[in-house]
């Protein structure tokens, strides 16, 4: 009997305030294959260099681009891959010397 009561209360409740609009969480960036396979290549780069870019010339990070490009994608995204490399790899270079993150990296990238 004291359940029907609450029950029939809370049900008063909700009807006559209405129920609650709970705004849904704003998403920042785009998440998709794109961005997974980013951070994929410039973790596996991190991996090879041991994380310490010092001595690293923009044509050695590019070859390893190149490389992680081929290992990991096909066709299309490969030969885009590759462009970014070319486009990118100072940049890409000065933000691993910094020690940015490869999410973050990818994100100034545009590809998160």
């Amino acid at each position: 009997m004291q359940f029907v009561l609450l029950a029939s209360a809370l049900f008063v409740l909700v009807i006559t305030r209405g129920v609650p609009i709970i705004p849904s969480p704003t998403i920042d960036v785009l998440v998709g294959p794109n961005c997974h396979m980013c951070e994929v290549i410039l973790n596996n780069v991190r991996y090879e260099y041991h994380n310490n870019f010092t001595n690293v010339s923009v044509d050695q990070l590019r070859q390893s681009l190149y490389q992680q490009c081929d290992l990991n994608l096909n066709g299309f995204t490969d030969q885009e891959c590759h462009k970014i490399a070319d486009k990118d790899s100072a940049d890409i270079l000065e933000q691993l010397q910094e020690g940015t993150s490869s999410y973050r990296i990818c994100q100034r990238e545009l590809l998160c």
